[in-house]
C-alpha cells in the first residue's frame, strides 16, 4: 500500500511539472527563420536553456518570470512569461562588430594580455577557407 502511495505521489508531481513550463520559439525578425542555440534564461537565476534546431525551447517555471533571450549576433531581449504560456520571440540582428574574446578552461573569459600562455588567433579567412 505504501508503494502505491509513493507511485501516485510521483505521478501527481510529474503531472504538475508538465504544466509548470514555458514553451516558445526563437526566430530571426528579418526572415522568420528559427534560431538554433539561442540562450533563454530566467532573469535573476541560474536556470536557463537553449533553443534546439527548430528554434523551440522549454523552461520550467512555477510563476510569472522575466526571460532573457539572446543569441550570437543578435540583440538581447527581455520579456515576461507565465507557466503554461507559449511565446514567440523575434530577435533583431545586431550590426555591431564582435570584439576579440579569449575563453580558457571552465569558460573563464580573459584579456589576451593577461594570459600566462600563448593563445592562437584564428581569423575569419581561416574559418571560411
Amino acid at each position: 500500500m505504501r508503494k502505491i502511495a509513493i507511485v501516485m505521489a510521483l505521478l501527481l508531481c510529474s503531472k504538475f511539472s508538465i504544466f509548470a513550463q514555458i514553451k516558445g520559439k526563437v526566430m530571426d525578425s528579418k526572415d522568420g527563420s528559427p534560431l538554433a542555440g539561442a540562450s533563454v534564461k530566467i532573469k535573476g537565476t541560474t536556470k536557463g536553456t537553449t533553443s534546439n534546431a527548430d528554434g523551440t525551447f522549454s523552461i520550467d517555471a512555477d510563476k510569472q518570470v522575466s526571460l532573457e533571450i539572446s543569441g550570437a549576433g543578435f540583440s538581447p531581449q527581455t520579456l515576461k512569461a507565465s507557466p503554461g504560456q507559449s511565446i514567440e520571440i523575434k530577435l533583431q540582428a545586431n550590426t555591431t562588430n564582435m570584439s576579440e574574446v579569449i575563453v580558457t578552461a571552465l569558460g573563464i573569459t580573459r584579456s589576451k594580455n593577461t594570459l600566462p600562455f600563448s593563445a592562437q588567433k584564428v581569423s575569419a579567412s581561416d574559418v571560411n577557407s
